[in-house]
């Protein structure tokens, strides 16, 4: 689902009224920003990344999973079966009962992190600065090296004209491919070019994520349908711990009095003349952001997923979820 006619046409426009058509030769993020943001993340003092779930991963680590073992949480005692550890009898209710049982234990589990940073062509966008899909890139790097100083595996999901898959990896080496992808620059989209959408993208995590990861998305979300997209995330939210991140540009909430503009008509080859002076056509624009947005929360409510709004102009340590004292 496309966003509102007014406002999708004023995203995709960049001439003139923004500095997009500048920033969409450059890095998303250079090696000074990634040296930044990769030392805020080793001294925050945020807490660290959250898992909910138990966890179905096959690595040890310290979230409880389902598998039965050597773990350190009790699970039950069960009939000595031939084959189990002596160690692992639990010899007092040999001395109740007459019978050997063995002490069954659920294993630790070291779970995973996914990212996902759309890359679309609304996010080809701002007007402060840089992009929306760059301050995106901020905020995933950021956990991503979070991630890392907890000794994590880090994957996920680049979404641009097509959606990118990035194995986990648990090495610092190895998550260079998935940096160099979300810094890659963002040229503008043609618009006839198709687009995945976001259920498409659900539903990967959905079939390919092992229980009990930790998910991040970062997007301005614009195409999410109260019915398909809000099921995907309340099964997403049931089975992993999930954050949600939008991204907004101040262009795109209020239509700034910047006289005649002149717009690219998907549709046709004539642009659309719009009088940026007009208080009736300003208002209308911006009750229909305002309904996207309610529309958009209303979906992340629903699937019990709190969503973090964010601003181009935002700093990105006040951006990353868990920022402000929410796990």
């Amino acid at each position: 689902m496309r966003p509102p006619l007014m406002q999708f046409l004023w995203q995709r426009y960049r001439e003139l009224i923004s500095p997009a058509a500048t920033l969409a030769t450059e890095p998303l993020l250079d090696s000074a920003t990634l040296d930044q943001l990769r030392l805020r993340a080793q001294s925050a003092t945020r807490p660290p990344i959250a898992f909910q779930h138990t966890s179905a991963h096959q690595l040890l680590g310290e979230q409880l999973s389902y598998y039965r073992g050597r773990g350190l949480e009790f699970e039950e005692n069960r009939k000595y079966q031939t084959g189990d550890e002596p160690r692992l009898i639990n010899w007092r209710l040999y001395a109740r009962t007459g019978e050997l049982y063995s002490k069954v234990f659920n294993e630790e589990r070291r779970p995973e992190v996914y990212l996902v940073a759309d890359r679309r062509a609304s996010m080809r966008f701002g007007t402060r600065g840089q992009l929306k899909a760059a301050q995106a890139a901020k905020i995933i790097a950021t956990v991503l090296f979070q991630a890392q100083r907890q000794a994590l595996a880090v994957g996920g999901i680049i979404i641009n004209e097509s959606v990118d898959w990035f194995a986990p990896v648990a090495a610092n080496a190895a998550s260079l491919d998935f940096l160099h992808s979300l810094a890659l620059p963002c040229p503008p989209i043609p618009f006839d070019t198709p687009e995945p959408d976001l259920n498409a993208v659900f539903s990967m995590l959905l079939d390919r994520v092992p229980q009990g990861s930790h998910i991040l998305c970062v997007s301005d979300f614009t195409d999410l349908d109260t019915d398909k997209s809000a099921s995907l995330l309340h099964q997403l939210n049931q089975r992993h711990h999930v954050d949600a991140v939008l991204i907004r540009d101040p262009g795109e909430v209020e239509l700034g009095a910047h006289g005649t503009l002149l717009l690219d008509d998907p549709g046709t080859d004539e642009p659309i003349r719009i009088d940026g002076r007009n208080p009736e056509l300003r208002a209308r624009y911006q009750q229909e952001v305002a309904q996207q947005q309610s529309r958009i929360a209303s979906i992340f409510q629903m699937a019990g997923i709190p969503l973090e709004i964010c601003s181009t102009e935002d700093e990105t340590d006040n951006c990353v979820p868990g920022s402000h004292g929410r796990q």
